[in-house]
């Protein structure tokens, strides 16, 4: 069901960007295209790096149709510049202080689900962060509920296969959290034995 919600979205999405590429693509698209293409020129301009974040996509949907490998979209999306764009926003918005930037992954990912591009890349940005600081990914989940966070955490744990990451970030993540954060660490735990090496859940 979910995944037929999404396509139908998207089939929406796709027939929204249709109807704008007669007159060019759509305004979110120019608006993170122009402030990609002005951060470039001057990536130590401060008030540059915060547009590139304002104009950046802020749930799942807004990622897929902007970056997501879809056939109606593609050529008219950003999907072949997804790297370049994902790499912009984790490391050259200084700016944009880490725990914001942190906090727009996890909207993202939030209902979600695994892909091996544009979400891959950003999941991979995000892991790098929990990694390094798992409290810090914890403090930002807390402000959800906890039905937000366990959809943070599907999107999260699902994977093609059972890679062996997937079991180390759970025992490094619980055991940096359970005792401050024992809810989210729980909604983190029933999310993985349900998702985790999976793309579809068990």
């Amino acid at each position: 069901m979910k995944k037929f919600c999404l396509s139908l979205l998207l089939l929406a999405g796709a027939t929204a960007a249709s109807a704008q590429n007669a007159a060019g693509t759509s305004p979110a698209q120019q608006k993170l295209s122009a402030a990609y293409a002005a951060l470039l020129q001057q990536p130590g301009d401060t008030a540059r790096q915060k547009a590139f974040f304002d104009a950046f996509p802020r749930s799942f949907f807004e990622l897929e149709v902007l970056f997501g490998y879809n056939p109606e979209l593609i050529p008219s999306n950003l999907y072949t510049e997804g790297h370049n764009y994902s790499t912009a926003f984790w490391t050259r918005l200084p700016a944009v202080p880490l725990d914001q930037r942190a906090d727009r992954l996890i909207d993202l990912l939030t209902g979600g689900e695994w892909e091996g591009d544009m979400p891959g890349y950003l999941k991979s940005e995000l892991k790098a962060f929990a990694d390094k600081e798992p409290l810090a990914l914890f403090r930002l989940l807390s402000r959800r509920p906890q039905p937000v966070q366990r959809l943070f955490w599907q999107c999260y744990w699902q994977n093609p296969n059972n890679d062996p990451w997937l079991a180390a970030a759970l025992s490094h993540y619980k055991k940096a959290a359970a005792r401050k954060y024992p809810r989210e660490t729980a909604v983190m735990e029933s999310a993985y034995r349900e998702f985790a090496g999976t793309v579809g859940g068990r």
